[in-house]
């Protein structure tokens, strides 16, 4: 049973969840309207909705006889679709949610923190007006409008653009007055060229030793 808990868990986390957040939030206005979107997330929850009815056509619960953690989850997920969007005509395609669901939400347990619910006497739909629900063609033809110019006045681009011309001329003349800078290789080249000093050797300041060399050779190899 547990493993089946956990199915359905995942099957309302992946299955219904995210449908349920595209179809509900643009009405809350937590998230923009897209009709796209919307006809994809209804027919998606219909989808979810379709499964669920099937398999608890023959059951009480999800799982097992009681209330399970998988109930709740998944209740917790149709409450606001129930009391916002889900109208009669809707409900009466799923017959068997349905009553599931009443017996869930009707537990004082649910009721204490979900409460009661209202069920939608018709779909509430998000305002299809707003920054959500324009066209990708609209919204260049509003961009290039606004970066029309008035009557004859000279587009703050093009300003902007001389001032940066204007500002790079400046920086080439400058550049080019400052000397060039020598590189590595260059100095490296200079400085093998220059004559290198001839260091003192510290023995040619001690004074002329009176020992004659060769004498001393022929002493040591005669005898």
């Amino acid at each position: 049973e547990k493993a089946q808990v956990n199915q359905w868990v995942d099957f309302s986390a992946n299955e219904l969840e995210s449908a349920r957040a595209v179809w509900l939030l643009p009405i809350y206005k937590v998230l923009a309207y897209d009709e796209d979107a919307y006809q994809q997330a209804k027919k998606d929850v219909e989808k979810a909705m379709t499964i669920m009815n099937d398999y608890l056509a023959r059951r009480t619960f999800f799982v097992g006889n009681a209330i399970t953690i998988a109930d709740l989850a998944i209740a917790t997920a149709l409450h606001g679709m129930y009391s916002q969007v889900f109208d009669a005509a809707f409900r009466g395609k799923f017959v068997h949610v349905q009553r599931w669901f009443e017996t869930v939400a009707n537990q004082d347990e649910f009721k204490k923190f979900m409460g009661p619910v209202v069920f939608a006497a018709s779909e509430k739909k998000a305002e299809a007006s707003g920054a959500g629900h324009k066209k990708a063609g609209g919204e260049k033809k509003d961009k290039k409008a606004a970066d029309k110019p008035v009557g004859g006045a000279k587009p703050a681009a093009d300003k902007k653009g001389a001032a940066k011309e204007k500002a790079a001329d400046k920086k080439e003349a400058k550049a080019a007055a400052k000397p060039a800078e020598k590189s590595n290789a260059d100095l490296m080249d200079e400085a093998e060229a220059e004559p290198k000093k001839k260091e003192k050797n510290p023995l040619d300041l001690l004074p002329e030793s009176p020992m004659i060399l060769d004498a001393v050779k022929k002493l040591f190899f005669s005898q």
